[in-house]
């Protein structure tokens, strides 16, 4: 049987640091984000904020540079949207980053690794209030994308 030794040293698990920072940056877009999961967000952030620094800061100008990427010409939009954010364990050990906005639908998984990270994004316009999150009535995609 094994106890909780409060002596043994957190080691940060880098892919839902990445998650983190991808959380981070894509929901600063919106005027105004709330989380459906705070458990799963503060899980995160404890995993972020035992990250090296100089790591925090390769993931936060990776997704930076790939947010500005996907949502050129959209940030003004954004900015004034609220956006419920969730999270969706897939079947393997990437979290799915749902961020359900008034207009816009964004869908977000990124696979962390030293050399190619990447972030699979699918952006979608919707159209109808009545419409289920990413159903196929009324909705466009507007930009289905891998950045690797």
């Amino acid at each position: 049987m094994s106890f909780f030794n409060p002596t043994t040293k957190f080691k940060a698990d880098h892919q839902k640091s990445f998650e983190y920072a991808i959380y981070m940056i894509f929901g600063s877009y919106f005027g105004k984000t709330v989380c459906k999961s705070p458990a799963k967000e503060a899980s995160m952030h404890i995993n972020y904020a035992e990250t090296p620094v100089r790591l925090q800061y390769e993931m936060e100008e990776y997704v930076d540079r790939e947010a500005e990427k996907l949502l050129s010409g959209r940030a003004g939009k954004l900015a004034k949207e609220a956006a419920e954010v969730s999270f969706v364990q897939t079947s393997g050990q990437y979290t799915e980053i749902r961020f359900i906005g008034n207009h816009t639908l964004i869908r977000l998984i990124g696979r962390y690794r030293k050399e190619g990270s990447e972030i699979r994004a699918e952006i979608w316009n919707r159209e109808n209030k009545s419409l289920s999150p990413f159903g196929d009535r009324g909705v466009e995609c507007l930009k289905r994308q891998r950045v690797a």
